[in-house]
């Protein structure tokens, strides 16, 4: 059995206002887990993360799942990362999933990745956050990842500015997915996004989720995992139970 992971799509704008409003660029799969990747200005007081609330109109639950910031000490001078997963019931383009600040954020950018298993009575689901770093380079980097074969390492960065980012591509414990990257705005008035995936062959310490940039920026990594589970009940008589109760 194995996870499949799909890229949904990327957007974002450089308008200052206290919410977004992410589309999905196709529709998700019911029963599929959605993780959204948001990068934005540390729009908070002091340069604090200005995070208030995630909703979509489609009935779904959202969970803020890892989120960090990079702070160099004033509002908007850095990036913020949070990663988000969701259980979809329903998810098409049709629907909007709203993000709401405390404060007038301008510059943000996303990126959407959808995870379900290939086995029937199995889905994927949230497990465990990897790790998270912060740094100003232009090589922003995590730490080794302990992983469980059959597991999804999802990598996201945020990162102050609009540099070229080149994906990580090490084939140690299976291969990067192609990475989904956006940048609205530009220099420090801008914010970037970048992500991608890795289905994984074997257990072990796994090497870091690592990119390269072209321009030092203000950047913020991190890496959430992701399992696939049974949804099938244990019935040890068949069709619940020896009466069919």
């Amino acid at each position: 059995m194995a996870l499949v992971g799909s890229n949904i799509g990327t957007g974002g704008n450089n308008t200052a206002a206290t919410t977004i409003a992410i589309v999905p660029n196709s529709n998700f799969t019911s029963g599929s887990l959605a993780v959204l990747a948001l990068a934005y200005d540390n729009s908070g007081g002091g340069g604090s993360d200005p995070y208030s609330s995630i909703t979509d109109n489609a009935g779904n639950t959202w969970t803020s799942r890892l989120n960090n910031l990079n702070d160099p000490g004033a509002a908007s001078a850095g990036s913020t990362l949070r990663i988000f997963t969701s259980r979809i019931n329903t998810l098409t383009t049709s629907n909007t999933i709203t993000v709401t600040f405390g404060s007038s954020t301008t510059a943000k950018s996303w990126t959407l990745t959808q995870f379900t298993s290939d086995i029937t009575n199995s889905f994927a689901d949230f497990s465990s956050i990897g790790n998270t770093f912060t740094g100003s380079s232009t090589t922003p980097t995590t730490t080794q990842i302990l992983v469980t074969s059959g597991q999804a390492v999802f990598g996201a960065m945020a990162n102050e500015g609009n540099a070229t980012v080149t994906a990580d591509s090490d084939v140690s414990f299976g291969t990067w997915s192609t990475q989904q990257t956006i940048a609205n705005g530009t220099g420090t008035s801008g914010m970037q996004v970048a992500s991608q995936f890795k289905i994984v062959n074997s257990s072990g310490l796994m090497d870091p989720y690592n990119l390269t940039l072209s321009a030092t920026g203000d950047w913020v990594m991190g890496v959430i995992l992701i399992s696939e589970l049974s949804s099938a009940s244990f019935d040890p008589f068949g069709q619940l139970g020896f009466f069919g109760l």
